[in-house]
């Protein structure tokens, strides 16, 4: 007996019907050594054909992958640049922090310090509460 050999498919009903028919007598155990060979030649078919259909269709995903695998690797650059801008921005915030406490601990110093010349320079002024009696005692 010859064993059909399939050529481009055209599924049809019968032949799923037929495809049916060997798997059932596969499970069975009763399939010939012919039934075998046609079994394994519409497997093969199937196979092909869905090779065929489908390579169109993974080629397009694989191109599709690229793309996203493209744009996440500029994601990621920009992200890291956005990391490094972030540390940046908070190394001259922390900067700022230092700088401002060193400038209110000069301005109170400073602030001190004239504090004391002003205490100072009252003290001569009047020594004895009155500034005009101290240079009347002093003429």
């Amino acid at each position: 007996m010859l064993v059909q050999s399939w050529g481009p498919m055209s599924w049809t009903k019968e032949t799923q019907a037929k495809l049916d028919r060997l798997h059932e007598k596969e499970l069975a155990g009763t399939l010939t050594a012919t039934e075998q060979a046609e079994l394994a030649a519409l497997i093969a078919a199937v196979e092909a054909e869905e090779v065929q259909s489908l390579t169109p269709a993974m080629a397009r995903l694989r191109g599709d992958v690229e793309v996203l695998i493209q744009e996440v690797r500029g994601v990621e650059s920009r992200n890291e640049g956005l990391a490094r801008l972030v540390a940046q921005q908070q190394q001259l915030a922390a900067d700022a922090c230092r700088f401002l406490a060193e400038f209110d601990q000069r301005r109170t110093s400073i602030l001190d310090a004239l504090a004391r010349v002003a205490a100072s320079a009252e003290q001569i002024a009047s020594p004895g509460g009155d500034p005009s009696s101290s240079l009347n005692a002093r003429q």
